[in-house]
């Protein structure tokens, strides 16, 4: 199973964070997307962090 979700930032030095669609309604912060994959019995295998304005719209085609 693999999921996303975005936090918003306060701080200002973070390279990943960008302005991008916030579901929050947190307008005006940047923001990062965070992707975490897990294994059958739902335990965390791998986390990744991507810049706020990663836009995903369909399934992740994982090998």
């Amino acid at each position: 199973m693999y999921d996303v979700t975005s936090s918003y930032l306060e701080g200002k030095s973070n390279h990943f964070g960008e302005y991008g669609y916030n579901r929050d309604g947190k307008k005006r912060k940047k923001q990062i997307v965070i992707g975490m994959l897990c294994d059958e019995s739902g335990e965390p295998v791998s986390t990744e962090v991507f810049r706020g304005n990663t836009r995903i719209r369909r399934p992740l085609n994982l090998r």
